[in-house]
């Protein structure tokens, strides 16, 4: 086999590969035996036949097409090999020439494993900066805990921004589906309702209603609502109004197991100090982290680019779905076609895929490659963990080459970070046990109810706004 290579942008290489007749001869008589089990041949149970009578029976032709991909990929492995090269996404293949008694002779264009040429990292040194806490600080903090325990009381007053409402939503679509959601509830400018009947609830007081005509966009996140349009009517059954404690000993008591006020603002920020220091120290170490991989050569592939780019827009349309907004109408919003949203995820995908790389050469230049004992054992720690797959299935899968490499790689990434959180920071602050309690947030008037989670808080909480069909 004769293999060359040429660089191409993008982190890629173009394989020019000729096999020679002679090199073909065992792969070819595996394709007809595989054949000779696929085809009926009278006299013979299927693989028995002999190989001149399978080939007679199905033709020259087949039988080299038969061999053509197992030969192409063979001989790309072999190039690969021959090259010291690691793909890193699926080849693109021209076969150019693959004729009876002559050479095969292709063309492989993939992107591989970039080179990476590491700077000085062994200088990197970055100092946690921890930002102080103030007493306004302290005033949010006390602010949280406060509103993490109001209390919702009815109203007779129009519903506002900030209240939580009880409605039924009925009507009927243009294509004759009927619409009946009873009591549905939800809070006014949380993103929790449809903006259309946001708007119309507004003003409201209890008992009163109001009728609207609503358009359903072809990406909505009810999928029976797309691209249909009607007619409702919002009743509005409940409007209920966010009561808070007063802030004074009694509500500290309550919170934080203390005796005044002033105490408790005291342990809130000798709390808030801890937590600045721990996130100062994680900030530290991103600096670090990206500091090496300024410093260091490495060409993202952009194949991984634009794969990462996918990952990203996915987890923005199912945030977006969370909270109810269709794809579509955050781009009207921001005024970008889908194409500019992706742009927009550039520059982070290809910082991502190059910090990939950086930490992957960083750990073998530093020795902490996991070993492949190590990686075993994660396999059977991840395999112990899974819930609702069996474990043995788990292990059989992940033991497979390409899924065992991606177990090794990720757990290589980690060693290199803690090698950069051991060699690059000063030590992390211990937390400092003083043995005060936390401040409870408690839930207030379990029969009043509580918040809801911030919009796209957890993408696995069902928000009403997406499968409702009036709200």
């Amino acid at each position: 086999m004769k293999a060359t290579m040429e660089r191409a942008p993008g982190s890629r290489v173009v394989l020019d590969v000729e096999v020679p007749p002679e090199e073909m001869h065992t792969d070819i008589e595996q394709a007809v035996r595989r054949l000779g089990r696929q085809v009926r041949i009278p006299g013979f149970r299927p693989g028995k036949a002999p190989a001149h009578m399978v080939e007679r029976t199905v033709g020259r032709p087949r039988v080299l097409q038969e061999a053509l991909n197992p030969l192409v990929t063979r001989a790309f492995r072999d190039a690969l090999s021959q090259e010291g090269l690691e793909p890193v996404a699926q080849p693109e293949i021209e076969v150019r020439e693959f004729e009876d008694g002559g050479p095969l002779h292709f063309v492989a264009t993939v992107a591989v494993r970039p080179e990476v040429r590491l700077g000085d990292f062994r200088s990197v040194r970055v100092d946690p900066e921890a930002k102080p806490v103030g007493a306004e600080d302290v005033d949010r903090a006390l602010e949280g805990l406060r509103q993490a325990r109001a209390v919702w009381i009815p109203v007779e007053e129009p519903a506002a921004e900030g209240d939580r409402v009880q409605l039924d939503v009925t009507g009927q679509l243009q294509n004759g589906q009927r619409i009946a959601e009873k009591r549905f509830e939800g809070l006014i400018g949380a993103g929790q309702i449809r903006p259309e009947v946001e708007a119309a609830v507004l003003g409201l007081a209890p008992g009163a209603s109001a009728e609207i005509d609503v358009e359903y966009g072809a990406d909505d996140p009810s999928e029976a609502l797309r691209g249909q349009s009607g007619h409702l009517r919002v009743d509005v059954r409940e409007v209920r109004r966010r009561e808070l404690p007063a802030l004074d000993d009694a509500f500290a008591s309550d919170v934080g197991e203390v005796a005044t006020l002033e105490e408790l603002r005291v342990r809130l920020g000798n709390r808030l100090r801890r937590g600045q220091r721990v996130a100062a120290h994680r900030d530290a170490l991103d600096r670090a982290v990206a500091r090496i991989v300024e410093t260091s050569e490495v060409e993202a592939p952009q194949v991984l680019v634009e794969r990462t780019i996918d990952s990203f827009v996915a987890d923005l349309r199912r945030d977006l779905a969370a909270r109810g907004i269709a794809f579509s109408a955050y781009l009207r919003q921001a005024d970008k076609t889908e194409e500019q949203a992706r742009e927009d995820f550039r520059t982070a995908a290809e910082s991502s895929v190059r910090t990939r790389f950086v930490l992957e050469a960083l750990a073998k230049e530093v020795g902490v490659e996991p070993t492949p004992a190590e990686v075993e054992a994660e396999i059977g720690r991840r395999a112990a963990a899974q819930a609702g797959m069996d474990p043995a299935h788990f292990r059989r899968v992940a033991l497979r080459p390409e899924n065992r490499a991606v177990i090794a790689a990720e757990m290589t990434r980690e060693a290199a970070v803690r090698w950069v959180l051991e060699t690059c920071l000063p030590p992390e602050p211990a937390e400092a046990e003083d043995g005060d309690p936390e401040p409870s947030a408690g839930t207030g008037d379990a029969s009043a109810g509580a918040d809801p989670p911030p919009p796209g808080s957890d993408p696995d909480v069902a928000v009403p706004a997406e499968g409702g069909s009036g709200s």
